[in-house]
């Protein structure tokens, strides 16, 4: 008998152990929202707490319980579970016979089954205790008889619960029918005529003759309906004073004080009632200790640490200093205990798993606390997501600020200041927080990285982080081929961001060579439509901007930026070399102090400007010259600043635009295509006398077929717009349906 006891304590000790070593192996994995189980895992460090809670329930030296109820009070989320979890671990410490009966009546299936449920969970704890282990013991046949007694019981106190719950007489009838099953000693010998006191009282006799402690820990009380919440709480208070029985409810006061006091009008009355009402059946109630914000700030740490590492993602990396501006944010006023957190980085984790290495995780997390704290203007943001970014043709009005602005676009439950910093973290396009030069290109306060984020998966027109990785380590022939695709696909700008961002993480070995072959396959692709045009044109422009706001975030760029010039001028990408140049001229003309400061050193100013970029336009105007194409844009925009566009240039502009109508469609969608905009100034000076660029255009447009492409369309209307000529665009103006040309090429 002894040597059985002997092997289940030393097996139940081993168990304990191998957990016990598995959570010093790993200390802290990440999980859902679920309760802690072993001490080992608690990061709010509560074990004195709940060593002396368990002082509390069990005598000391002794074999019983102080039988007392205790109140275990705390608000939603701050962790009840996870203290009756290490309770019964320390319960089972102190005193291995300790019989702990876990009930937790939210998990209940039918609500009017909540006498026959606890009752057969207290059976079962006192039976598993005892009946299969020493069977032949007289101390067997003494828990039997306390099944009996506690059927009997039950049985009694039915009519009285079901006077106060509609229902519960026929579920007490089933529990005390299950639990006499159960009894082999008492059987037919109750006694039906014994009074309840008799009946109590041998119930109290059998538990102290057992000589286990007895704790029953009740768990989620304020997860029920309120009605169950009455119900469970004449059922404690008819069997609370068991002297063998220690009890421990988790709840929140004040949801169940109100739910007690349903009798009062006013929620005040209802809540001071059922406090009255619980000073009868809770003799000690114990607040949970606080939290302090360091203790959620390393929890969260922990967490979001745990939900990186799957994704193979540095936490101490390029975006800490991001992550602790959100973190300042959203704790505590957001995630203020321990659940909170828990909700927050599960989703994290799924979403970071899908997207980490396209977005940056520092405003995937913010989001996700946005999406669950703010639902209705997370919907704002996906049916709208334009009107958030950087580039976006709605943003804050001229006379509206950001207060205003956020006041327009969310309802009273979510118009918080929290809310507020957060979506003024997220999106400085609309808070004015950051400029786009301040932001990585990663970041969700642009279009295509807020765009992943949405869909939960890279655009078809992006590339992955690895994917640039991958390709900035191929030789030289497979990567410009490999670059020459992407380009071909209407890939350039993905790339380009994407490349930048691994430049500033330092993630990239070769990024010269990328950024050479890109702007290279942008220059030598061969295009035939004007929508492939218009994206060359853009491409080229859009690159070289991305390039320099690399510049001003990563100095050491800066070198990387004369080089790559030098090298697109002897392979002879002179278009290319020509608009990265004259974007520099730019930064350089309108006094960028930082742009300045940062290419100094390795000489670019305005003498290398006024140097290369003559050097490049004389080119350029020669090759033209011999090929009779047409110059770019531009080309005639930097000769201008450069001060060698002459008289003789204009005629051969002038000359060209009259001749061909494929250079005159070039010269609108060059100068109106996209966000682009010549002023008729501009034209007048550099390309065409304007009374004769509006002859021209006139005359054009008039025989436009309607079958054109929709991006030069778009371009004369553009210019007609901005240069004042659409009242001259009459029915007789219009576009005739003239016989289209099918394949036609540039």
């Amino acid at each position: 008998m002894y040597a059985k006891i002997s092997c289940n304590v030393f097996a139940y000790i081993n168990q304990k152990l191998l957990l016990i070593v598995e959570a010093i192996r790993q200390p802290y994995q990440f999980q859902a929202d679920r309760a802690i189980t072993l001490l080992e895992a608690d990061r709010l460090d509560r074990g004195k707490f709940v060593e002396s809670l368990s002082a509390v329930l069990l005598k000391a030296g002794s074999q019983a319980a102080t039988g007392v109820t205790v109140g275990l009070v705390g608000r939603w989320g701050e962790g009840k579970s996870s203290v009756l979890h290490l309770l019964h671990h320390d319960l089972i410490v102190r005193n291995h016979k300790t019989v702990v009966v876990e009930f937790s009546p939210w998990l209940v299936s039918q609500r009017h089954d909540l006498v026959r449920s606890f009752f057969e969970e207290l059976g079962r704890a006192v039976g598993k205790e005892f009946l299969g282990e020493i069977h032949a013991d007289r101390r067997s046949q003494q828990s039997e008889e306390l099944l009996g007694a506690l059927a009997d019981y039950v049985d009694r106190i039915a009519p009285a619960v079901d006077a106060l719950q509609s229902g519960a007489g026929v579920a007490t009838k089933v529990a005390a029918f299950v639990l006499k099953r159960i009894s082999n000693v008492y059987g037919d010998l109750r006694a039906k005529e014994q009074k309840l006191a008799a009946l109590k009282l041998r119930v109290e006799l059998l538990l102290a003759a057992l000589q286990v402690p007895v704790v029953v820990l009740i768990d989620e009380v304020d997860r029920i309906d309120d009605s169950d919440v009455r119900e469970l709480m004449h059922l404690v208070r008819a069997v609370a004073d068991f002297p063998s029985i220690s009890y421990v409810l988790a709840y929140d006061e004040k949801r169940v004080a109100e739910a007690l006091g349903f009798q009062s009008s006013s929620r005040r009355e209802r809540v001071e009632r059922g406090r009255k009402y619980l000073e009868k059946i809770v003799q000690i109630p114990i607040q949970l200790p606080i939290v302090f914000d360091s203790e959620l700030f390393q929890l969260l740490d922990e967490s979001v640490k745990c939900a990186l590492s799957g994704s193979d993602i540095d936490f101490d990396g390029v975006g800490q200093n991001r992550y602790r501006e959100v973190r300042a944010i959203i704790v505590p006023r957001l995630l203020e205990n321990a659940r909170d957190i828990s909700r927050l980085t599960a989703s994290f984790a799924h979403r970071v798993g899908l997207i980490g290495g396209d977005v940056e995780w520092p405003d995937i997390l913010g989001y996700v606390a946005l999406t669950l704290y703010a639902p209705e203007l997370s919907v704002r943001i996906k049916s709208m997501p334009g009107d958030f970014v950087f580039g976006s043709s709605v943003l804050i009005k001229a006379n509206q600020s950001f207060d205003q602005f956020f006041e327009s676009i969310t309802i009273n439950s979510e118009r918080s200041p929290v809310v507020q910093d957060l979506i003024g973290f997220l999106f400085p396009a609309i808070s004015k927080k950051r400029s786009p030069t301040d932001c990585s290109l990663d970041d969700i306060a642009f279009r295509r990285p807020l765009l992943t984020l949405l869909r939960m998966k890279a655009l078809s027109s992006d590339i992955s982080r690895r994917s640039v990785i991958e390709l900035s380590e191929m030789d030289q022939a497979d990567r410009y081929d490999a670059v020459r695709s992407l380009v071909a696909a209407g890939k350039a700008m993905a790339l380009a961001e994407r490349l930048a961002n691994l430049v500033r993480q330092g993630e990239v070995s070769n990024a010269e060579s990328v950024w050479i072959d890109l702007l290279t396959a942008i220059d030598q692709i061969h295009v035939s439509t004007w929508s492939a045009l218009l994206e060359q044109m853009m491409a080229r422009r859009e690159v070289s901007d991305v390039m320099l706001s690399l510049v001003l975030t990563e100095s050491s760029f800066a070198s990387s930026l004369r080089t790559i010039v030098d090298a697109l001028r002897q392979n002879g990408s002179l278009d290319a070399a020509a608009i990265l140049i004259r974007r520099i001229g730019l930064n350089l003309q309108r006094g960028n102090k930082k742009f300045e400061e940062q290419v100094a050193d390795i000489g670019i100013n305005q003498e290398w400007f006024k140097e290369i970029g003559g050097d490049v336009v004389s080119l350029q105007k020669r090759l033209a010259a011999e090929r009779g194409d047409l110059l770019d844009v531009g080309l005639g925009y930097l000769a201008r600043e450069l001060g060698v566009w002459e008289s003789q240039d204009k005629d051969a502009y002038t000359r060209q635009l009259l001749r061909s109508d494929e250079a005159f469609d070039s010269f609108i969608l060059n100068c109106f295509g996209a966000y682009y905009s010549t002023d008729s100034q501009a034209i007048d000076e550099l390309f065409m006398p304007l009374n004769l660029f509006k002859n021209r255009f006139l005359a054009r447009y008039r025989e436009l077929p309607v079958s054109a492409e929709i991006e030069l369309r778009q371009a004369y209307l553009k210019a007609a717009e901005n240069l004042n000529i659409d009242d001259d665009l009459d029915s007789s103006a219009k576009p005739v349906d003239k016989e289209p040309d099918p394949g036609r090429t540039l």
